[in-house]
């Protein structure tokens, strides 16, 4: 009797672990859209949304054989981008942005990754051309 109440404790330990996990996985991180280019690959994560505004998460990934130096991202974000983290804003005309390092961040090596992110204001969007230039 004993090894049958241990076995039913640890079952439901086991499915409460798994029910409190799946739980806390955001139902729009399933949002990535990714980007292959010669050299590099861009990820377009949408991390969260609400009211028309949404978290992006950026990572640009070295796939060539030398270190990507003073890396910069050109891109219509479409809208306005506050509260940028991991990188500086070089230029803007509206809604298309040039993302620039952030300094400490200024190169990565191959098989390397570097990530950014920021608020979109006043918009619900999902790129569809990203370049590193």
């Amino acid at each position: 009797m004993n090894r049958l109440i241990h076995k039913i404790i640890t079952v439901f330990l086991a499915v409460t672990i798994i029910i409190m996990t799946c739980g806390r996985i955001p139902a729009s991180a399933i949002n990535v859209i990714v980007f292959k280019y010669n050299n590099y690959v861009v990820e377009y994560n949408i991390i969260n949304e609400w009211d028309n505004n949404q978290n992006i998460k950026i990572t640009m990934t070295n796939t060539g054989d030398e270190t990507i130096h003073n890396w910069a991202l050109r891109f219509d974000a479409g809208g306005e981008i506050s509260g940028l983290w991991n990188g500086s804003i070089y230029n803007n005309k509206g809604t298309n942005y040039i993302i620039k390092n952030a300094g400490y961040n200024y190169e990565f090596l191959p098989d390397e990754s570097v990530t950014f992110g920021y608020t979109l204001n006043n918009s619900m969007y999902k790129p569809k051309i990203v370049r590193v230039g």
